[in-house]
């Protein structure tokens, strides 16, 4: 589908989504009130654009995100989570237009990543495992490097799913991201579906909480709250090279 990514400034911020284009909350403190296009022209001086449209087929919009330094958000200054540090870049907002597209988000959020690194901020990011895909660096290049993101081991590294992997990339795909816990998702449903003998949701559920499945991730049950029994989470550090790579505990 082809896309188009437009900064946002008060020129543009009219093809917002409409509760987005005269909101102020983070951009004045409890109690007060300021003027949008004010308020505008002063990050504009001191920053730049301070968010992205994200334009979809026929130039349709699809969503919104608005960003910037953290002193340009005076409320955040009043929540229990801040104050924020001021080096620190806020994403204020983000506004996904067509429920059908949820990955326009991680767009929007990777281009207010690489917009922070062009303006020389230094403070580390950290993220979960939404970053865990070759487009963040495809859209940050070299300006992701040094970003941060938790997620499990590599799956792709565990001997129990060699075999799949092989057929992946024999393919010329590369199995990254979730791509091999969606493929022990489906083994576990077939194998929990198969004792069952039926494909009764609930009936399936039952089988799936009482046995341990065989997957491309080794062995997965799960404990009475439907949780899967082994938990291992590690960080991983985006190279300059445009690749992942787990950080080492110390």
């Amino acid at each position: 589908m082809a896309y188009r990514l437009e900064p946002v400034t008060r020129a543009s911020i009219a093809g917002a989504p409409a509760v987005c284009v005269d909101c102020v909350f983070w951009q004045s403190k409890r109690g007060r009130s300021v003027a949008k296009d004010r308020w505008a022209e002063r990050i504009e001086d001191d920053w730049g654009a301070w968010g992205t449209l994200y334009h979809g087929e026929g130039d349709r919009l699809v969503g919104f995100v608005q960003y910037g330094p953290a002193g340009q958000f005076p409320r955040a200054f009043d929540l229990p989570a801040g104050p924020p540090s001021s080096d620190s870049v806020l994403v204020t907002c983000a506004y996904l237009v067509d429920l059908t597209a949820p990955w326009v988000l991680q767009s929007l959020f990777l281009a207010a990543i690489g917009e922070a690194r062009d303006q020389g901020v230094k403070a580390q990011l950290i993220s979960g495992d939404a970053l865990v895909t070759n487009e963040f660096w495809s859209i940050t290049g070299p300006a992701g490097e040094g970003v941060r993101m938790t997620f499990g081991p590599d799956p792709r590294k565990k001997p129990t799913a060699a075999a799949v992997v092989k057929k992946f990339k024999d393919k010329g795909f590369d199995p990254e991201g979730y791509t091999l816990y969606t493929y022990a998702a489906i083994q576990v449903w077939a194998q929990a579906a198969a004792k069952a003998g039926t494909t009764d949701a609930k009936k399936v559920a039952a089988a799936m909480h009482a046995g341990k499945w065989d997957t491309v991730l080794g062995p997965i049950s799960f404990d009475k709250k439907g949780d899967i029994t082994t938990i291992d989470y590690v960080f991983y550090e985006w190279k300059k090279d445009g690749k992942y790579a787990e950080v080492a505990a110390k």
